[in-house]
């Protein structure tokens, strides 16, 4: 097969949880032509105990974000508690998305004291800057919280091409900030 043949195959579903059941040595190949993928695609991850993903360890977690496809158009990673580390390598990949333009997170914790809010300010400067990015969803996270909330606040006002945010599980309080802070923003930010 060529290599945009394989990355296409790779970027299937079934192929990476086959490849997920394998020794290190088959899924990492898969997760390499994966990472080559050139065709606009939309990606899901659900982690949930008894789906799909649920076998997965941490460490390959970790290795699948870190070799998600530079086209994803959409990306949603749902019931992941995998540490920072996962997260920081799916910021490494959002930064060089350029065809992003929904990315949901569910049910998708850091973990530990503050450390959601800690590496989520990378996330926000990372958004801050993307230009392809209309929706984010961060519904039931440990990412967004008064450590952060201004950061986040600035976010949202200063990227142009976000249409939409919804951060299902955050307090009031937060909610509000956010919305005092981007009120006066151009275009107007719909709110979910």
């Amino acid at each position: 097969l060529n290599n945009g043949l394989r990355a296409n195959f790779a970027c299937s579903a079934a192929s990476l949880q086959g490849a997920a059941k394998e020794k290190d040595e088959v899924w990492r190949e898969m997760i390499e032509a994966m990472s080559k993928g050139s065709m606009k695609s939309n990606m899901s991850f659900d982690f949930k105990s008894d789906g799909p993903w649920s076998g997965l360890t941490a460490a390959r977690a970790i290795e699948l974000v870190a070799h998600l496809p530079p086209t994803i158009e959409k990306l949603t990673i749902e019931n992941a508690e995998f540490g920072r580390e996962f997260m920081d390598g799916l910021i490494d990949g959002v930064k060089v998305f350029h065809n992003l333009e929904l990315l949901q997170l569910k049910k998708t914790l850091v973990r530990g004291k503050d450390e959601g809010q800690e590496v989520s300010v990378r996330l926000a400067e990372v958004l801050a800057r993307h230009t392809s990015i209309e929706g984010l969803i961060l519904n039931y996270t440990d990412l967004i919280g008064t450590e952060n909330v201004e950061q986040w606040g600035d976010t949202l006002f200063q990227n142009s091409t976000l249409t939409t945010f919804c951060e299902g599980g955050a307090t009031k309080e937060i909610v509000e900030q956010l919305k005092e802070k981007t009120k006066d923003r151009s275009p107007q930010l719909r709110w979910q």
